[in-house]
């Protein structure tokens, strides 16, 4: 396995007798480094390595999630990298990740296939504001507490929504300018736009992208394309595409685990056959 950790970003290659695909890994908001980590969980981590074992290159990159031209930059240098294939390059996108990943295809040019994971239809403030309801529901929250709470983040994504404001909120430690890029997404006419093969993946425990209200709804939107667009939900697994017994909260995100392998295997199995 040849593995280079640079400054911004780890490029794997694993070794093969001629050139292999690769993918670039595109993190979601919560995430802040390479490895998208989350809590105690280093889901990209998994990814990379798992996909590399079944032959499959890889970059994971940080400090890129609100700049389109790193990720066109990690686009283009893991295609000029020693031992991929330059016409099999992958662009394999979390959450807001899997909501950028149809543009940047279209800005970089020389994209084989997009994989989306978690990928919402819902605007990321009704998902946020859906979440704050659930998280209440789940430790008794008093109505009050639920409102302050609602009321907390609908007044940040007020000011996120009008740059005249003047006021940022950081949210999730990301600018602004970042949130009103993913407000401004349409993920069905993206995909639709891209023309290319599309692989739709989702955990049936994820309480943050909802299969009911979004991975059902872009499949009925969307439908398969005439066999361009592949949908997969596994049971079990939350938004980490992780196992999880009973209800999945969040807390189990400070519980060590890893991706599971058969969601690993349903990416390599796509792109290979590609």
């Amino acid at each position: 396995m040849i593995a280079f950790v640079l400054a911004a970003s780890t490029l794997l290659v694993p070794p093969a007798p001629r050139p292999v695909p690769a993918v670039v890994l595109l993190p979601g908001a919560v995430s802040a480094d390479r490895d998208g980590t989350v809590g105690v969980n280093r889901p990209f981590a998994d990814l990379a390595e798992g996909l590399a074992e079944r032959g499959i290159a890889s970059i994971r990159f940080e400090g890129a999630a609100s700049d389109d031209d790193a990720r066109v930059v990690a686009v283009r240098e893991i295609a000029a990298a020693k031992g991929v294939d330059p016409e099999r390059v992958f662009l394999v996108g979390h959450a807001e990740g899997a909501a950028i990943a149809p543009r940047l295809a279209k800005r970089a040019g020389s994209v084989r296939g997009l994989v989306l994971l978690a990928p919402a239809v819902r605007p990321v403030d009704a998902r946020m504001l859906d979440q704050v309801a659930y998280g209440a529901k789940l430790v008794g929250l008093e109505p009050a507490d639920v409102a302050e709470q609602s009321a907390l983040l609908e007044g940040q994504f007020a000011a996120i929504k009008n740059p005249a404001s003047g006021v940022d909120p950081g949210l999730l430690g990301h600018p602004a300018a970042y949130w009103r890029d993913v407000l401004s997404i349409d993920l069905p006419r993206a995909i639709r736009s891209t023309k290319l093969p599309v692989l739709v993946l989702h955990g049936e425990k994820d309480f943050e992208v909802r299969k009911d209200l979004d991975f059902d709804v872009l499949r009925a939107l969307l439908g398969e394309a005439k066999g361009r667009i592949a949908y997969r939900s596994f049971p079990g697994l939350n938004h980490l595409f992780m196992r999880v017994e009973g209800m999945s909260s969040g807390a189990e995100y400070g519980v060590p685990g890893h991706v599971d392998r058969e969601v690993i295997g349903a990416i390599a199995d796509w792109i290979l056959a590609r």
